[in-house]
């Protein structure tokens, strides 16, 4: 394995754990314009990329535990634990939105166009009027 290759591995890894892309970088030693060149360049780095990107979420997300359990021992201010827990919340919802977003959306269309928007008239007509007599 080339040195350039365990770097780029070694990345991955901080990535996968939480670290930023840029500090993970910074931590192995290389430029974050070298690494993301390097993805570009491979296809399978770039799914490896995006599988660390998830688990940085992810480990985002373990860390608001985390966080709760020392405002909860009483170690974190309630008002610091809110902020950090809205901004954990905030860039959650961005970094995997079909996991952690707050919008669901649901779309109902179809390749086929089975499932295609009717434009429906509805006309209300009102009754013939009744004579009197024929009430009777």
């Amino acid at each position: 394995m080339t040195e350039r290759k365990k770097e780029i591995d070694k990345v991955l890894e901080l990535v996968a754990g939480g670290q930023s892309l840029r500090k993970a970088c910074e931590a192995v030693g290389i430029t974050r314009p070298t690494f993301l060149r390097e993805r570009d360049k491979d296809a399978e780095l770039a799914d490896q990329y995006a599988r660390a990107r998830e688990a940085q979420a992810d480990a985002h997300f373990d860390e608001m535990a985390e966080l709760e359990a020392e405002c909860r021992a009483g170690t974190l201010d309630p008002q610091a634990f809110r902020a950090l827990l809205d901004s954990r919340k905030w860039r959650l919802a961005r970094m995997r939105p079909r996991m952690y977003g707050d919008k669901v959306t649901v779309d109902n269309t179809s390749s086929d166009g089975s499932m295609s928007k009717l434009n429906v008239t509805v006309r209300f007509v009102r009754p013939p009027e009744r004579d009197k007599d024929d009430d009777a």
